[in-house]
């Protein structure tokens, strides 16, 4: 079983908001229905949408695994 992660509980919505608009594609998968209820209670907690959670929590994810990656390549 995968090590589990902690990732940044400081996420910032307005820093995602202040980037530059990239363009956009739309990406469509199945995810369990306790998970979506999950991101969508979250995402009313936080006051934004689930999409908008969406892209903070993969964009974060994305930018941890590159850091482990250098880790890994640095160390090796």
């Amino acid at each position: 079983m995968p090590k589990r992660v902690n990732y940044r509980s400081d996420l910032r919505f307005a820093e995602l908001k202040a980037r530059t608009p990239e363009r956009q594609v739309t990406i469509n998968m199945k995810i369990p229905q306790s998970l979506d209820s999950a991101l969508r209670e979250l995402a009313q907690q936080l006051g934004t949408s689930r999409t908008h959670l969406m892209i903070v929590l993969l964009q974060d994810g994305v930018e941890q695994g590159i850091r482990q990656i250098r880790e890994l390549s640095s160390s090796t």
